[in-house]
């Protein structure tokens, strides 16, 4: 199975995301404070964030799970399915990978902070219930959208997304170039054979 270059935050830096986040004193963006703690929270990729629905989210015993479909309509705000969803499908919208379909991600507001040894607030279920208007059985919901949202529309494209992301870390001051350097130690090359038998480098890390 194919697999992705995914390096976390580091720890104190995480801390810190969360700490501007979380807060309502902190009154960040819905739409980018939303989407950034789901994506830090739950590990869906880009585009799944941007085509997310309310309709993903349910309830097991008082908890609530966000269940990615194996496969869904494109419900963004465009002309039939977005330049990232195949047209001639019924369901245009699937995960990357088969593995993303169908999976049951617990969504809570609770965390542990490796920075600190502690369980901590972290409020992501009380912003998805608040952002996408949802409740549990027997509760009113209030208000809220059915997807994120870019220039009123529903659904949000994956530049946009890695945008909102990068605004949110630079607010709770977390250093692009410090990023930048745990990327280069973290990540290697790709190395391939090539027709004389040498390994020679296939990908670099920009």
């Amino acid at each position: 199975m194919p697999s992705r270059d995914a390096i976390p935050l580091h720890r104190r830096r995480q801390a810190a995301l969360i700490d501007h986040l979380a807060p309502p004193a902190h009154n960040v963006d819905p739409n980018k404070g939303t989407a950034t703690l789901l994506l830090l929270g739950s590990g869906i990729r880009n585009d799944t964030c941007g085509h997310c629905h309310r309709d993903w989210f349910h309830y097991d015993s008082g908890e609530l799970y966000l269940q990615v479909p194996p496969a869904d309509e494109c419900r963004k705000d465009t002309d039939g399915p977005c330049s990232n969803c195949d047209s001639d499908a019924d369901k245009p919208w699937y995960p990357k990978t088969p593995a993303g379909g169908g999976r049951m991600i617990h969504i809570g507001n609770h965390y542990y902070d490796y920075s600190t040894g502690q369980k901590r607030y972290m409020g992501l279920r009380d912003r998805v219930e608040q952002f996408f208007g949802i409740a549990p059985p027997g509760e009113q919901a209030v208000g809220g959208y059915p997807m994120f949202q870019a220039n009123n529309c529903d659904g949000v494209g994956r530049g946009a997304i890695t945008r909102w992301v990068r605004s949110m870390c630079t607010a709770a001051g977390i250093s692009k170039q410090e990023r930048a350097n745990r990327l280069r130690k973290s990540l290697t090359p790709n190395m391939k054979e090539n027709d004389d038998g040498e390994e020679v480098v296939d990908k670099t890390v920009a």
